[in-house]
């Protein structure tokens, strides 16, 4: 009777250090989750994330996802204009997979139609104009136009000091006396009103005028740019990883957006990646 009493404690002692084990493990585990996007999802709380119900933007998934969980980004063009998505220590190993032709376009969309109304005009003299709506969070503004099927970037601050003087100045020669005053106009080229010193603030005005040094392919270039299509974005719209571990980006066309890796982040894995920017490594990463 001893003896089995001895075997039935000594038997309980495993089943309780099993029990105990099994809870360690399960709390240390992490659980990922499958989310699916698509171009026809919504974000909604109606919408799971699931194939039958997938989300419509990266920004919404990414404030739904926890460690370990994978976005699987499905076929298509998704237009979001969110200045960065920022991936942080708690998005630890998550995963944004995309097929190869999933595309993430940070442009306005309102300015890719050809013969749209999104401008007005704001100064007849000098055949400039005017966005009619504001982006006040935009940080600054660039991008490129097409022209007979070719693509053109506008001069703006993001590839030289360009200010609204230099936009709508008559002078096309450097003049190095006065230049602040008279500005000097190089061709078609953009300006973000980010602090609202010309009007409202977040306005981006716009001049097209051929300058006399351009080549003759532009003979025929338009003044309106509600007549063009227009390809538009934040100068700062990007992937931001900061701080994180095993994070995988794969499988996406990336237009008007870059990756920027930074803060001591590593074992990142960034894979059949195209994009019209740049990918940046910043110190401190690996």
């Amino acid at each position: 009777m001893r003896e089995y009493v001895k075997k039935f404690k000594y038997v309980q002692i495993l089943l309780i250090r099993l029990l105990v084990l099994i809870l360690i493990v399960g709390i240390n585990k992490t659980y990922s989750n499958d989310y699916y996007l698509s171009p026809i999802g919504k974000d909604t709380i109606t919408y799971n994330g699931s194939i039958n119900f997938p989300w419509a933007t990266i920004t919404y998934a990414l404030s739904k996802m926890k460690q370990g969980d994978i976005l699987h980004v499905l076929p298509g063009t998704y237009y979001e204009t969110a200045s960065r998505y920022w991936i942080g220590p708690e998005k630890n190993n998550i995963q944004i997979i995309g097929s190869g032709d999933a595309i993430i376009d940070g442009s306005y969309r309102e300015f890719q139609v050809i013969n749209n109304s999104q401008w007005e005009l704001w100064d007849a003299s000098k055949k400039t104009y005017r966005s009619k709506l504001a982006y006040p969070n935009a940080g600054s503004i660039s991008g490129h136009f097409e022209y007979h099927g070719k693509e053109y970037t506008f001069i703006s601050r993001r590839n030289q000091f360009f200010t609204y003087t230099d936009l709508s100045s008559d002078n096309e020669f450097h003049i190095d006396s006065d230049p602040n005053k008279i500005g000097m106009y190089v061709g078609p080229g953009i300006y973000y009103d980010s602090e609202g010193t010309i009007g409202d603030k977040g306005r981006i005005y716009v001049r097209l005028k051929k300058s006399k040094y351009m080549s003759n392919e532009f003979a025929y270039l338009t003044d309106d740019p509600n007549k063009l299509k227009i390809d538009l974005a934040s100068w700062e719209s990007y992937f931001r990883l900061d701080s994180c571990t095993g994070v995988t980006i794969e499988g996406l066309i990336l237009k008007q957006k870059s990756i920027e890796i930074r803060s001591s982040s590593n074992n990142i894995a960034i894979k059949d990646i195209t994009t019209d920017e740049i990918i940046s490594v910043r110190s401190g990463s690996e």
